[in-house]
């Protein structure tokens, strides 16, 4: 297979930056900020470059693990896995109310678009308002700064 480059964009985080996309014999190669693209100009972080060794990796997980009480993990369906994962989240709510369960979206949460309107669609269907990101967290003191000591 020949060697092609492509446009496409990074998902590693929020800002979805433009992405050069190389790949020979269907497989990326190298990934490499768009200079091109009039809003970033090329830029793209380390993280984004080195997306694709993140996707190769031997060890990305592909299967829903149960964490085993001597420490180890073990493969579980999915259907019992989501059941688990319900029924111990229905009892924290029941205890607690729905402020108990928050969601907390930031740098590497962002790499499947429709994960956002899922993340937001479970959030409302449990009735919880309590949803953070890295610009509500992370990212405050910076405005803040600048304000008080200017730039």
């Amino acid at each position: 297979m020949p060697t092609e480059v492509h446009h496409g964009i990074c998902r590693f985080c929020h800002a979805m930056c433009s992405m050069k996309v190389t790949l020979e014999d269907g497989r990326i190669s190298k990934l490499i900020g768009d200079k091109d693209n009039p809003v970033y100009h090329g830029y793209s972080c380390i993280k984004g470059r080195n997306f694709h060794h993140f996707h190769y990796s031997p060890e990305r997980i592909k299967q829903p693990l149960k964490h085993q009480q001597d420490g180890s993990f073990a493969p579980l369906g999915l259907k019992q896995a989501t059941d688990e994962i319900a029924e111990k989240l229905q009892r924290i709510i029941d205890a607690h109310g729905p402020r108990a369960v928050a969601m907390y979206t930031g740098t590497f949460s962002h790499f499947c678009p429709a994960g956002v309107m899922m993340r937001h669609a479970f959030m409302d269907a449990i009735d919880s308002p309590m949803r953070f990101t890295n610009g509500s967290i992370d990212q405050p003191g910076k405005p803040i700064a600048m304000a008080l000591h200017g730039r």
